[in-house]
């Protein structure tokens, strides 16, 4: 009767690493939660944003950032919490946790770009969070603890017409995801 289960068990002990090894692509790690479409580089897109009406200084009254990344690029590690010191992951996780109901569901590298001669001291390890079924991107900062929001993927007809928008807003009705905010930014893939 033991061998009956004993052959299923080590089948699955041998398909399983090579099922997670074949779910990683191009050294990216596929999450349950993470959209691996959202990998990459990207670039604030004017036109889109102008279509969408925000463009204008108007249609940003009441934003709580005036300057955005103007680009970056994504990777996530194969592992949660690969990368950085286990203490820095571990407080990020508690204040997810308790001050935000968050769920941190991958870690890995934001690089983020504002422009010329704009330096606001991000540091490019991040956290995708999880709140209900709204995602978050959010990286450490020495002056407010996080830098980041609400991230919503597009797909186009073909990759070079992705979407990526985030909504930097970070207020408490923002958080969970129900309203955008005027701090809504749309980039697209970088040519």
């Amino acid at each position: 009767m033991t061998h009956r289960f004993f052959i299923p068990l080590v089948l699955g002990a041998l398909i399983f690493p090579l099922t997670a090894a074949a779910q990683q692509k191009n050294g990216q790690a596929k999450h349950r939660w993470v959209n691996p479409h959202w990998l990459g580089k990207w670039e604030l897109s004017k036109t889109i944003n102008r279509a969408i009406g925000f463009d204008s200084e108007k249609s940003r009254e009441g934003a709580v950032f005036s300057d955005y990344p103007t680009s970056f690029e994504l990777t996530i590690s194969p592992k949660v919490g690969e990368g950085m010191k286990r203490e820095t992951f571990k407080s990020y996780r508690e204040f997810f946790r308790e001050k935000l109901n968050h769920r941190i569901v991958a870690t890995g590298l934001w690089k983020t770009h504002f422009g010329e001669n704009i330096d606001p001291g991000i540091e490019p390890n991040c956290f995708v969070t999880r709140n209900g079924r709204a995602l978050f991107l959010w990286v450490p900062v020495p002056y407010a603890i996080l830098y980041g929001g609400k991230i919503s993927f597009v797909q186009g007809a073909d990759a070079k017409r992705d979407l990526l928008i985030i909504d930097f807003n970070t207020f408490e009705k923002n958080l969970k995801g129900k309203i955008r905010s005027v701090d809504t930014v749309v980039y697209r893939r970088s040519k």
